[in-house]
């Protein structure tokens, strides 16, 4: 909200660039969407299921980008990433696509701005906790290997949390905090001293969110 209210639309365009962070240049080569994805925003993805416009997505895809532009020895040269919302179905998918794409339309409006801001939460509240007991957050990564091949490999991520987003967002800054604090030379190595993105933390972040009760699992297909 605050976004619309300091920033220009050609600011939040520009900001909403999937490569505004990156560290070089972006492939020259991304395949491009369907006209049928590009417009109804769904689409079904193998091992995924249907997905659908994500609320996240334009603020994670320059986090993602900028790590694959740091790292382009573990990432490729033609990497590119995308992130969607699961759906129950296609009916499901359209709505909240459209719903998405209104919404921020009319944010462009000062009135609904101030419309809303009388009935969202303030910030420093939120939901109570015992609304929350049965919340679980699931991420599910899919990526296939740039190779030459007619089946080329890909590996499915998982990364799953039972509990409320807000403290999942405590605990993600928390470990990332400290990771930093124990790992400051490599840390800086791997980010250039510029902004540190959570892949440019390496293993240690990984294993400190263990810790924490996030579920992190991998699994590679050779198909």
């Amino acid at each position: 909200m605050t976004m619309f209210d300091t920033l220009s639309l050609f600011d939040i365009l520009k900001a909403a660039d999937p490569f505004a962070l990156a560290a070089s240049s972006p492939p020259k080569s991304i395949p491009s969407e369907p006209l049928a994805e590009k417009v109804l925003g769904v689409r079904s993805v193998r091992d995924m299921g249907t997905l659908t416009t994500a609320p996240t997505a334009i603020a994670d895809i320059t986090i993602v980008h900028r790590s694959s532009t740091l790292m382009p020895e573990f990432y490729g040269r033609r990497f590119h990433f995308r992130q969607f919302l699961r759906v129950r179905n296609v009916l499901i998918g359209v709505a909240l696509h459209f719903a998405f794409v209104t919404g921020l339309l009319l944010l462009l409006l000062p009135p609904v701005r101030w419309l809303l801001k009388k009935y969202i939460y303030a910030p420093g509240s939120g939901p109570r906790m015992e609304d929350s007991v049965n919340d679980r957050l699931v991420y599910r990564a899919v990526a296939t290997a740039d190779q030459d091949t007619p089946h080329p490999k890909r590996a499915l991520g998982k990364l799953k949390y039972d509990g409320t987003m807000y403290v999942f967002t405590g605990l993600l800054l928390a470990e990332a905090a400290m990771t930093i604090l124990e790992n400051e030379e490599k840390v800086k190595k791997v980010s250039r001293c510029g902004l540190v993105t959570p892949a440019t933390l390496g293993q240690e972040f990984i294993d400190r969110l263990e810790k924490v009760g996030c579920q992190i699992e991998t699994e590679v297909f050779n198909y």
